[in-house]
C-alpha cells in the first residue's frame, strides 16, 4: 500500500498562492511543523504532507509533483515558520523574484541566528543559500527538473543549478525560518565527504582541480580538472581531506 500523502484544504476554487511542502519521516516532529503553518497570518496556501518512514530527500520530487501552487515552499518536518513567514515572502515575491528567503533563527541544541549572505554562484561555494527553506517559483523548480535524486546535498545542487541559469533571489534579512538543531538533523546523519564529493563532481568547475585527481600521463582527460581558478570552499577542503582526495 502506497504512504499516504494529506492536502489540504481540498477543492480549492483557484490556485493557491504558495504550495507549503512538508515531506516526513519522523511523527514526533510533524504536528509542531503543520501547527506553524496553519498559524501563518496569511492563509493563502496549500499544505501538502507526505509521510513515508525512509529518508524524503528521495522522493521530494514526487511530493512537489502533487502541488499545485505558483510557489513551493518546502519544510523539513523538524523546522518551524515564524507566523509572519509566507505573507513577507509574497509580499517579496511581486518583485519578480525566482527564489525568495530568509535569514535563519536555530533552536533547540543551537539557538543563534544564521545572517545568510546573498543569493548568488559565489555563496553556494560555501554554503547552502538559501536554507532548505524558501519560496521557490514553481516554472524555475520545473525547468530545473527539480532536485537531483542521485545528489546527497541536494538543497545546495539545485541552488546552485538556480544561480548558473541567472535566477535572481530576495534576501528577507529576518529570521523567519526556524531550525531545530538535534542529533537527528539530516544534516549530521549524512555522509559529509560523500555528500561534497558528488556536488564537486557535477559541478568541477566551481572547485579546484585538485578536488578531483587529474588523469595520469597518457590517460584521457574527460574534462574534470579543466576548472576555474577559484579557491577552495575550506569546508569542502576539509571532507576531501578525510575522504582521502587531497593530502592533509
Amino acid at each position: 500500500m502506497p504512504e499516504p500523502i494529506w492536502k489540504l484544504p481540498r477543492d480549492e476554487p483557484r490556485p493557491p498562492a504558495v504550495s507549503i511542502i512538508i515531506p516526513s519521516h519522523r511523527p514526533q516532529f510533524l504536528p509542531e511543523a503543520i501547527a506553524s503553518v496553519f498559524a501563518q497570518t496569511c492563509q493563502d496556501f496549500q499544505l501538502v504532507v507526505n509521510y513515508r518512514r525512509e529518508w524524503w530527500g528521495e522522493k521530494i520530487n514526487d511530493v512537489v509533483n502533487a502541488s499545485r501552487g505558483p510557489f513551493v515552499c518546502i519544510l523539513p518536518d523538524d523546522d518551524l515558520l515564524h507566523p509572519t513567514y509566507l505573507a513577507k515572502a509574497l509580499d517579496a515575491s511581486r518583485g519578480g523574484f525566482d527564489i525568495i528567503f530568509s535569514d535563519i533563527q536555530f533552536f533547540g541544541d543551537r539557538t543563534d541566528v544564521y545572517r545568510l549572505p546573498d543569493f548568488g554562484v559565489n555563496a553556494q561555494r560555501h554554503a547552502c543559500v538559501p536554507w532548505m527553506t524558501a519560496l521557490i517559483r514553481r516554472q524555475l523548480w520545473d525547468e530545473l527538473g527539480g532536485f537531483d535524486p542521485d545528489q546527497i546535498l541536494q538543497d545546495s545542487d539545485f541552488y546552485l543549478r538556480a544561480a548558473l541559469a541567472g535566477a535572481e533571489a530576495a534576501h528577507i534579512r529576518e529570521p523567519l525560518v526556524l531550525a531545530r538543531q538535534h542529533a537527528g538533523n539530516g544534516a549530521k546523519l549524512m555522509d559529509h565527504s560523500a555528500a561534497a564529493l558528488k556536488l564537486q563532481a557535477k559541478h568541477p568547475q566551481w572547485f579546484p582541480s585538485q578536488f578531483i585527481a587529474p588523469p595520469a600521463p597518457g590517460e584521457p582527460n574527460d574534462g574534470s580538472a579543466f576548472v576555474a581558478p577559484v579557491q577552495m570552499p575550506e569546508r569542502f577542503r576539509q571532507l576531501a581531506k578525510l575522504a582521502g582526495v587531497i593530502d592533509p
